[in-house]
C-alpha cells in the first residue's frame, strides 16, 4: 500500500451509493486540510472529520478522469496568503459530508503575500466503492515553477505604459487601456467644422440660422420640400370663383402662381396688388388684344386683380397650388 492514500469514509459510501441508485451527482465543494494534530493520520472509513483541520478550501474544479469512468480527478488551490500550518491530512467535501480522508506527506503551508507560494493539490478519487486509492499529487503544481511562470505571468518591464510602442511581444497597461477608451475616436480633440476645416457639425433643427459651422437636420430638409416651388403643386382652373376686385388670400403653405388672361380696350388700367403691393397698373394692350399675365403669391399672402371696367374682361384664371 502507498505509504500516502485515502479512502472512502463509510458516509462516502452511503451517499455515493445514493447518488447511483437515484441517478444524482456528489455536490463535491470543498477540499479539507487538516495538519493531523502533529503527525500524519492513517486513513481512517469511521472518520466524519478530520483529526484536526486548518483549512478548508473551495475545489476548483473537477472531471472525469480521461481512462477510468470510475475515478473523478479534483483540483484546489490554497492561495499565496493562506498559510501559517502544515498539512499531514486532507478530506473532501460533498454534499456537507466527509466523503473521503487522506493522509498527505508533511506539507509546510507559509502565508506569503508576496503571492509565490501558491500551493495547488490535483489528485484522483474513486466514487464506486470503498476500495483503497493511492493519492496522486502533481508536484509541478506545488509551487509555481519557473516555466509555469514564464508561461502564463508577464513581467512588469514588459508591461508599456504608452502609445507609442509597436512592439507585438508588449502588452499596454490598464492605464493606456483607459486612455485609448476615454480618447477613443480622439473625442477630446475633436474639432468643430466649418466651410474650410473638416470636424464635427452640431445639427440645426431651424430654417431660420445663419451659422456656417452648422448642418441642417432632416427635418427642416423636409420642410424645405415640403415648401419646393412646384412639388406637390397642380395647376386648378378656378375661374367660375374668382371675381374681379375681390382680394383672395393664400391658405397653402407654399408659394402659389396665379396665372389669368384678360382682354382689354385702349387706355383702360387694369390692377395686380399682392398684399399691399401693387405689382401692375396700367394699360395691358391695344384694345382687343387678349393679354397674358402671371405673378407668384406667398404662403399666408392676399392678391387681387381688378379690371377697369366691362370693357376689361378676364378670359381665364389658373393657379397653380
Amino acid at each position: 500500500m502507498a505509504e500516502y492514500y485515502n479512502v472512502t469514509t463509510n458516509l462516502g459510501d452511503a451517499e455515493i451509493a445514493n447518488a447511483i441508485a437515484t441517478n444524482t451527482k456528489l455536490d463535491i465543494t470543498h477540499v479539507a486540510f487538516g495538519d493531523g494534530n502533529g503527525s500524519v493520520p492513517t486513513p481512517t472509513k469511521t472518520r466524519t472529520s478530520l483529526v484536526r483541520e486548518v483549512h478548508r478550501q473551495a475545489v476548483t474544479k473537477y472531471e472525469r478522469h480521461p481512462t477510468n469512468a470510475n475515478w473523478i480527478v479534483i483540483e484546489t488551490i490554497i492561495p499565496s496568503d493562506v498559510g501559517g500550518f502544515t498539512i499531514r491530512e486532507m478530506g473532501i467535501i460533498a454534499n456537507g459530508k466527509l466523503i473521503s480522508h487522506g493522509s498527505h506527506a508533511p506539507f509546510e503551508k507559509v502565508d506569503d503575500p508576496s503571492g509565490v507560494s501558491e500551493y495547488r493539490l490535483r489528485f484522483t478519487q474513486n466514487v464506486t466503492d470503498g476500495s483503497v486509492v493511492e493519492l496522486t499529487l502533481d508536484e509541478s503544481l506545488i509551487y509555481a515553477t519557473q516555466a509555469w511562470i514564464d508561461e502564463n505571468y508577464i513581467k512588469r518591464s514588459e508591461i508599456v505604459d504608452d502609445l507609442t510602442t509597436n512592439d507585438a511581444n508588449k502588452v499596454a497597461s490598464a492605464r493606456t487601456v483607459k486612455e485609448l477608451q476615454d480618447n477613443k475616436l480622439d473625442k477630446t480633440d475633436l474639432k468643430d467644422a466649418s466651410t474650410v476645416q473638416k470636424g464635427v457639425v452640431k445639427l440645426s433643427n431651424t430654417l431660420t440660422s445663419a451659422n456656417t459651422d452648422q448642418a441642417l437636420t432632416a427635418a427642416q430638409g423636409k420642410v424645405l420640400n415640403d415648401r419646393a416651388f412646384g412639388v406637390g403643386q397642380s395647376w386648378q382652373n378656378v375661374f367660375a370663383s374668382r371675381v374681379s376686385g375681390t382680394t383672395y388670400t393664400n391658405t397653402t403653405s407654399k408659394t402659389i402662381t396665379v396665372y389669368i388672361e384678360i382682354s382689354s380696350a385702349d387706355g383702360e388700367t387694369n390692377t395686380i396688388q399682392v398684399d399691399d403691393i401693387v405689382l401692375s397698373s396700367g394699360d395691358w394692350g391695344i384694345g382687343g388684344m387678349r393679354s397674358v399675365v402671371s405673378f407668384p403669391v406667398p404662403s399666408g399672402s392676399t392678391y387681387k386683380v381688378t379690371t377697369a371696367n366691362t370693357n376689361s374682361v378676364i378670359r381665364s384664371w389658373s393657379e397653380l397650388r
